[in-house]
C-alpha cells in the first residue's frame, strides 16, 4: 500500500488550535521561567487515605473509634505478609504519612497487588506542601472546574491561564491540556483572555506533534513555497465557499481564520515536530518512510516511563517534559482521567495500571481505589520530577527549581466505614486537601490538620497560617498558594497571602 501522510496522521489529534491564535502578551513574567504542572487527581484523592493517613492508636486515643473510621493499621515492627493488610507509616522528621496496603481487584479475573507510598513520599517531602480545604462541590465536573479556578477566585480565569498568561509571553503554545474528558480542562470565564493562552487540547501526545506542521511527511516531497502558495490560494477561496458566504459575518469563523493567518507561520517557523515527537520508528509508525525521526529525548523518556506507547499518563508526562524543556509550554495538564489502563497482559504483574472511574473506583472498594491510583499519581510524578532535576536551566540551577506541581485532587471520600470490614465503599465528601510538590514552596509542611478522631480536616488562621480547629480553607486558598509560588502578580486581587510559604529561587 502506498503510505501517505494522512496514514501517517491517523489517530493523532489534528486540531492545533492554539497553534493559529494572534500571540498579545498581558502580564510580566518574572526573571526566569517557571512552570506549572496540574497532575490530576480523577474522582475524588482522599488526602486522609495518603499523606495525612491516621493511626488506629491516634484515633483512639483523641477520643474516636478506629472500628468505624476509615483508619490504618499502626506501623508494624516486622510487616505483615499475606493475602491482605493495610497499614501507616511515620515519615522521619515530617508530618506526613505513608500508608501501605495489599489486596485484590476483580477484573475479569483477580489481580492482587502491594502498594506502599513510604519511598515516594520520604523521597519528595521537603517539596511536599498539603494544604487541606473544605471545597464546594461534589460533582465530578464542577469540583475539577473549581479545583483549577479557585471557585472564581480571580478574574474567572484558570490556573493554567492566569500562569500562562504571566509566562508564557513568546512561547509558541503557552497551555497545553494532554489529558481529556474532565472538568480539569474548562476554560475559565474571563472573555478578555487574549485566546493564545486558552488551553490546547491533545489527544494522542505519541502523534500529536505530527499536527504542529502542514508540511512535515508528505510524499512526494515538496517545497516550503509550494505549501505556503497553497495556503494562500485556500485562503483567497475561504470566502468563496457556501459556509463562508453563509457563516460570513461569524464572530467565530473571523476569530480563527485570524488565529490562522497570524499564528499559523510562527509554529511553522519553530520546527516543533521532531523536537516533540514521542513515536519511534515502526511498521505501525513508519516515520523514516516520511523523513522524520524521533525527539532526541526519545530513549531518555522511554527509559523513564517504558509504557508510553500504551499508557497515555505515561505518555502525557512525557511529552509535558519536551514542552517545558523546550519553552513551547509554561502551563501543562496531565492525569488519568475516568478510563481504565491495561498495558499488556493479564499474566503479567504491571497489567492493570489505572482502574476504570480512577479515584472513583472507591464506590466500590474503597482502599483499592485510593492506595492504586495515590501511588499512580505519585509515581508519575516522582519520575517527572526526576527529569526535570537532571534537565539544567542554566549554570546554577535545574528545571525543577522553577517548577511547581498542583495534584488537583477535586473532593475528598466519606471517613466512615462498617466496623471490623476491610472491603467497603466511599461516597464523595467536601473535606478534603491539596498536594502541591515544588522547591518554589516551603514543603515538608501541612497548612491546617487534621481530627484524628474524626479524620476530618480543618483549616489554619490567616494571620500565621497557623493550624486552627473549626476553621475552613477553600479551593480559593489553593489558588492563592499556586500563584504565589509560580510568582504571578496578584496585586490588587483579594487572594489570601501565603508569602510565608514561599521560598526564594535559588
Amino acid at each position: 500500500m502506498y503510505l501517505t501522510r494522512r496514514h501517517l496522521l491517523k489517530g493523532a489529534a489534528l486540531t492545533a488550535g492554539g497553534a493559529v491564535i494572534p500571540h498579545r502578551a498581558i502580564a510580566q513574567s518574572p526573571t526566569e521561567p517557571r512552570f506549572l504542572v496540574v497532575l490530576t487527581a480523577y474522582g475524588g484523592a482522599s488526602i486522609v487515605d495518603s499523606l495525612l493517613a491516621v493511626s488506629r492508636s491516634e484515633c483512639a486515643g483523641a477520643g474516636g473509634d478506629p472500628d468505624t473510621r476509615i483508619t490504618f493499621a499502626d506501623y508494624p515492627v516486622d510487616p505483615p505478609s499475606g493475602a491482605s493488610f493495610q497499614y501507616v507509616r511515620p515519615v522521619p522528621d515530617s508530618p506526613f504519612r505513608a500508608p501501605s496496603w495489599r489486596g485484590e481487584v476483580n477484573f475479569g479475573q483477580p489481580i492482587t497487588r502491594t502498594i506502599d507510598l513510604y519511598d515516594v513520599i520520604r523521597r519528595n517531602r521537603d517539596d511536599m506542601l498539603v494544604l487541606t480545604q473544605t471545597v464546594t462541590s461534589v460533582n465530578h465536573d464542577v469540583a475539577q472546574a473549581r479545583s483549577v479556578n479557585g471557585n472564581g477566585a480571580w478574574r474567572g480565569r484558570t490556573l493554567q491561564e492566569e500562569a500562562a498568561a504571566a509566562l508564557g509571553a513568546g512561547l509558541p503554545l503557552p497551555n497545553v491540556h494532554l489529558t481529556s474528558g474532565a472538568g480539569f480542562l474548562r476554560r475559565g470565564l474571563d472573555d478578555s483572555l487574549p485566546a493564545e493562552f486558552i488551553g490546547e487540547a491533545v489527544a494522542d501526545p505519541v502523534t500529536w506533534p505530527l499536527a504542529l506542521s502542514s508540511s512535515a511527511g508528505i510524499r512526494p516531497w515538496i517545497r516550503a513555497d509550494d505549501v505556503a502558495r497553497a495556503q494562500e490560494i485556500r485562503g483567497r477561496l475561504d470566502d468563496d465557499t457556501a459556509f463562508g458566504r453563509v457563516f460570513r459575518s461569524s464572530a467565530a469563523r473571523t476569530l480563527w481564520l485570524e488565529r490562522r493567518a497570524t499564528r499559523q507561520a510562527a509554529i511553522e517557523q519553530a520546527n516543533l515536530t521532531e523536537r516533540l515527537l514521542l513515536g519511534q520508528d515502526s511498521s505501525a509508525l513508519p516515520l523514516s518512510t516520511f523523513g522524520l525521526s524521533s525527539a532526541p529525548e526519545s530513549d531518555a523518556l522511554r527509559q523513564a516511563f517504558p509504557s508510553l506507547d500504551d499508557d497515555p499518563v505515561e505518555a502525557q508526562a512525557a511529552l509535558a517534559f519536551l514542552l517545558l524543556k523546550h519553552r513551547v509550554s509554561c502551563a501543562v495538564t496531565l492525569g488519568p482521567n475516568a478510563t481504565g489502563v491495561t498495558v499488556g497482559t493479564p499474566d503479567q504483574p504491571d497489567f492493570l495500571r489505572q482502574l476504570s472511574l480512577s479515584f472513583d473506583a472507591s464506590h466500590t472498594d474503597h482502599w483499592s481505589g485510593q492506595l492504586w491510583m495515590w501511588d499512580r499519581v505519585l509515581s508519575i510524578a516522582d519520575r517527572l520530577i526526576s527529569l526535570l532535576k537532571n534537565e539544567p536551566l542554566n549554570s546554577n540551577t535545574s528545571m525543577w527549581d522553577r517548577a511547581l506541581i498542583m495534584v488537583a485532587t477535586e473532593f475528598g471520600r466519606s471517613k466512615t466505614r462498617p466496623p471490623g470490614v476491610a472491603v467497603f465503599s466511599s461516597g464523595h465528601n467536601l473535606n478534603n486537601g491539596v498536594l502541591f510538590i515544588s522547591p518554589l514552596l516551603r514543603g515538608n509542611a501541612v497548612i491546617g490538620g487534621v481530627d484524628p478522631a474524626t479524620l476530618e480536616t480543618y483549616g489554619a488562621s490567616s494571620s500565621q497560617w497557623t493550624p486552627d480547629p473549626g476553621t475552613h480553607l477553600t479551593e480559593r486558598h489553593a489558588y492563592a498558594l499556586a500563584l504565589g509560588g509560580l510568582g504571578v502578580d496578584t496585586s490588587g486581587s483579594g487572594l489570601p497571602d501565603f508569602a510565608s510559604f514561599i521560598r526564594s529561587p535559588a
